[in-house]
This record gives structure tokens, C-alpha cells and sequence, in this order.
């Protein structure tokens, strides 16, 4: 099975070498093609616990409202492995999901980063989106040859609508 994942994070441009917001021109809102931002700049994804919970409110009441919206809450566990991808400017992880109470690997996946795209909101608010668009391909019979970069654990809530999905997550790496 393949499918394309069009993925829209929130958190903060970020510049490489201070850490903070980056400070771009123009000191607009604008959509940042890559590079020539990617050399100086990196997206950290995330967002303070009250915005997180102010998102998470909104999204419950509009389920609430709308019985075409099913919410449901899962747990996950990932086992995320990198992969050599010859195409540049393109990156691909090779992913197992584990089954968080009994051990076992409950899928695998590769994800193939194709193209982001940065929304920049210059100001107070410590606040951008990225875009991304990737290719996700589930391989059941798939093995990694290398360690394992980072376990990953999601607490996930997921209001599926009639045509796209919204998922609210907290990731500990």
C-alpha cells in the first residue's frame, strides 16, 4: 500500500546558530521555498501546553458539534531507522510501530520526505507551520540493516472528517 501524506506542523522557524525565532526578510508573512532559508534556518516542530490544550478544546467542540467528525485516542510506540535516499534534497526513514502493550511490531513503514514548505510568521508569537509532503508505503517484510536513530512515543488523538484527518500529538523522543 502507498499513499502520498500531506503533514502540516506548527512550532518555530528557528535560527541555526542562536536557537531563537529566525529573523527573516521580508519581516512579513511569507512562504519560504527551499533553500535558500534551509542553510541558516531549522523547523522545530512543537507548541506551548497552553496552545496545545487551546487546540485541543477547539477540536473537541467541533466534534461535539458535528457528528461526521469520530474522535479516537491511541498510543504508539515508533522504532525509526534512516535510510540512503540517492535523490537529494530527499530523505527517507524506515519506521516500525510498536504495540505498546505487548512488545510487538504491529506495522512497518517507509516515509520518503519529498518537499517542505515553511509559512513564516514574523513577530511576538513564536509561531510557523510547515508543510510537507511525503510518500508513505507500508512494507510489511522490510528489515533494517542499520541502529535504530530514535524510539519515538506518541500520545495521539485523531478527529477523522468525511475527506482529511487531523491528528493532535504529544512526541517524546
Amino acid at each position: 500500500h502507498q499513499g502520498v501524506e500531506i503533514e502540516i506542523r506548527m512550532g518555530m522557524l528557528a535560527d541555526r546558530h542562536t536557537k531563537q525565532k529566525a529573523h527573516l526578510c521580508p519581516r512579513m508573512k511569507s512562504i519560504l521555498l527551499h533553500p535558500p532559508f534551509a542553510i541558516r534556518t531549522q523547523f522545530n516542530s512543537g507548541v506551548e501546553s497552553r496552545m496545545f490544550a487551546a487546540i485541543n478544546a477547539e477540536l473537541n467542540k467541533w466534534a461535539r458539534q458535528n457528528r461526521k467528525i469520530v474522535c479516537n485516542r491511541s498510543l504508539e510506540i515508533d522504532r525509526i531507522h534512516e535510510l540512503e535516499n540517492p535523490q537529494p534534497g530527499r530523505t527517507t526513514v524506515l519506521r516500525y510501530q510498536i504495540d505498546p502493550y505487548t512488545g510487538k511490531v504491529s506495522g512497518i513503514n517507509t516515509k520518503e520526505r519529498i518537499r517542505n514548505l515553511d509559512l513564516y510568521w514574523p513577530g511576538d508569537l513564536d509561531l510557523d507551520f510547515r508543510a510537507s509532503a511525503s510518500i508513505e508505503t507500508y512494507n510489511p517484510n522490510m528489515t533494517a540493516s542499520n541502529k535504530c536513530e530514535r524510539l519515538r512515543k506518541k500520545n495521539r488523538i485523531a478527529y477523522h472528517y468525511p475527506h482529511f484527518k487531523v491528528d493532535l500529538s504529544e512526541i517524546y523522543t
